[in-house]
């Protein structure tokens, strides 16, 4: 065995397999381009504290432990 295949075994000894998904790059390097501009950084931080808060008062209300897709 190679030392290369012995650096992408998984514990249990199994092969590790990665994925390339081309559209989720592209997804993620769009978001941190747009992210990089700091005046819709400071907007999405504003949208995240007014969107976590109703969350947070709906799960009261329900009395929800935990939210699941």
């Amino acid at each position: 065995m190679s030392e290369l295949e012995h650096l992408t075994k998984a514990p249990k000894g199994r092969q590790k397999i990665y994925y390339y998904d081309p559209t989720w790059e592209y997804c993620k390097n769009y978001t941190k381009e747009k992210l990089s501009d700091l005046e819709l950084k400071d907007m999405m931080n504003s949208e995240k504290i007014g969107v976590e808060s109703v969350f947070g008062k709906l799960k009261g209300d329900f009395v929800f432990h935990r939210v699941r897709d």
